[in-house]
Order: structure tokens, then sequence, then C-alpha cells
């Protein structure tokens, strides 16, 4: 019923349109641009899509976080950290902050084979992760005073038992690390590939059309 009402509105305004504007070379010139605009687009979109090298190596990452690292600044903060928090009455507590502790690779190992038995956790320590997203993990990090590194801390809470340790820290307005804004410098790098093949698509075609004497046509025209 909606869309009926809605289309009997639709049809009486423009009935009430035709009647009374007198605007349709106008409306006409509109229509007959968004449609150019629109063939150019998808013709565009067509070439992009045959002729655009969308192969993004480490090499293009790397060259270009280091021509413009100093626009890319965090606002907000970053951790590198690993945490586990299991039940109190887990048997092998005492194990679990044994290699929980240990830089030992084997210990490491052993640990993240024990992942199944905790709550929570997160074992990979060599990724940035956003401070607001692990306060959703970790509430308490929040009464520490300032961020800081922390070799190990143990917190308990009514369910069970948290142990952390924050490996490294970068503050709001720090340079951002690559890693963390890889994926925009992947877009930024595609999008200027696509201006750079766009003009050299125009381009192209312009020389093309002044050899071929087709650019005169359209002056003429």
């Amino acid at each position: 019923l909606n869309y009926i009402n809605s289309w009997a509105r639709e049809q009486l305004l423009l009935q009430k349109a035709k009647l009374n504007i007198d605007t349709k070379k106008e409306i006409d010139k509109m229509v007959s641009d968004y449609k150019k605009e629109l063939l150019i687009d998808k013709y565009k979109e067509a070439l992009l899509k045959q002729n655009l090298d969308t192969a993004i190596t480490a090499e293009d990452i790397d060259y270009y976080y280091e021509q413009n690292k100093k626009i890319y600044k965090l606002n907000e903060e970053l951790l590198k950290l690993k945490y586990i928090y299991f039940t109190k009455d887990i048997s092998d507590k005492k194990e679990l902050i044994k290699l929980f502790k240990s830089d030992n690779y084997e210990d490491k190992n052993r640990l993240e084979q024990e992942k199944l038995k905790f709550i929570s956790s997160n074992l990979n320590d060599s990724i940035w992760i956003s401070y607001k997203d692990v306060l959703k993990k970790l509430p308490f990090l929040s009464e520490e005073k300032k961020l800081k590194k922390i070799k190990f801390l143990q917190k308990e809470d009514s369910i069970g038992v948290y142990l952390v340790a924050v490996k490294d820290m970068l503050y709001r307005n720090d340079i951002a690390p690559k890693s963390y804004v890889e994926p925009v410098i992947k877009q930024m790098i595609l999008h200027k590939r696509k201006l750079q093949l766009i003009k050299e698509i125009e381009k192209t075609l312009l020389e093309d059309a002044t050899k071929n004497k087709e650019f005169e046509t359209f002056q003429k025209n």
C-alpha cells in the first residue's frame, strides 16, 4: 500500500510538473549530459579493468610509506601485547604462568596448544592493536596512569585470571607503523595508478584522433 501511494504521488507530481514547468530543453540537456558522463565512466571503468596493474609488491608499499610516512600520524594509541584469560579453578595455573612468562620458542608453542582452555586470548604480540579495542578485552588497563611496557601483569576478576604482557606502544601523533596503515597505502597506490592510467588513455586517444584527423571533425561540429 505504501509503495502504491508513493508511486501515485510521484505520477501526480510528474503530471503537474509537465503542465507547469517549461524547462524541457534544460531537462533534455541535463539527461543528455548525464548519459554522456555515464557512458564515459563506464568506458573508463572497462579500460581500467583491462589495463590497470593491481599487483602491489612489498617494495611498492615500502617506497610509498617512506615517501609519505609523515602524513600518517596516529589519532589513537596502539599496543603490541599478549594476554590470556582463564577460569580461577584451572588445574595447571602455575604451569600456564611459567609458559606465559617464557620467551622460549617451545614454551610459546606449548602455550598456543593450550588455547582451548582459555576464555579469551591473544598470543601474537607482533601486531599492533588499537588501545580502545584492547580495553574491551582488558578493561583494567584503563587504570594505568600512562601506557607503558609491562613485562608481566596478573589480575583477577570474579570469573577468572588475566595474564598480560605489553611489549610496545605508540601514542597519539606518533608516526603510524607501516603494517597498521598498509591497507590504506594499497588503496592510495591503486588510486594513483588509476589517475595516471586515465591520463595516459586520454592522451593516447587525443593523439590518435589528431593523427587520424578525427579531432578536426569534432572541432567543426
